[in-house]
């Protein structure tokens, strides 16, 4: 067996997909946790010293919507957040090549939503599911749409470079 071969039968395995999904999801919460952790010492609540993971840099699409934005009109690329850019970027140019890939198997959002998606489809007759009136998708569907075109519409529109180099200097 050849090793394209190999790896298209891999993708294409019932279990692998759900199993990269649970590890990014419970790998986002572990790091959600020590940021937590970490954000409680920051701000005096906690005796417990705890360092900032190194893992959050992945995480923070907000900053890193802000320094592409910086990189596109300035040419400079972010000081500051210089990994949450590149994986940003890295994440784009995976969306737009394999259209899904990123949310289908890494986005903690999409993990959920297959998730969500699965219990349902376990707890409620298909035909019931077949015969649900479309309007129900539109508050399912929604929110995360709703986040995306906040963030997108704060920072692509609203915020200007001195805005953005200021909220990243600070």
């Amino acid at each position: 067996m050849s090793l394209n071969i190999f790896f298209k039968h891999l993708l294409k395995s019932s279990k692998l997909r759900p199993l990269t999904q649970l590890g990014f999801l419970l790998f986002s919460i572990l790091i959600g946790f020590k940021f937590y952790g970490y954000y409680l010492w920051r701000i005096g609540e906690s005796q417990i010293y705890s360092q900032r993971p190194p893992a959050v840099e992945a995480f923070l699409p907000i900053s890193a919507l802000m320094g592409l934005k910086r990189l596109v009109l300035t040419g400079k690329y972010d000081p500051i957040h210089p990994a949450g850019l590149t994986i940003f970027i890295a994440i784009l140019t995976l969306s737009f090549l394999w259209k899904r890939a990123f949310c289908g198997w890494v986005c903690p959002i999409g993990a959920i939503s297959n998730l969500i998606e699965r219990i349902t489809k376990k707890m409620v007759k298909p035909k019931v599911l077949e015969n649900l009136p479309k309007w129900i998708e539109v508050p399912l569907f929604t929110p995360k749409y709703l986040i995306l075109f906040f963030f997108l519409y704060t920072i692509l529109w609203q915020m200007d470079i001195r805005t953005i180099e200021a909220f990243e200097d600070a």
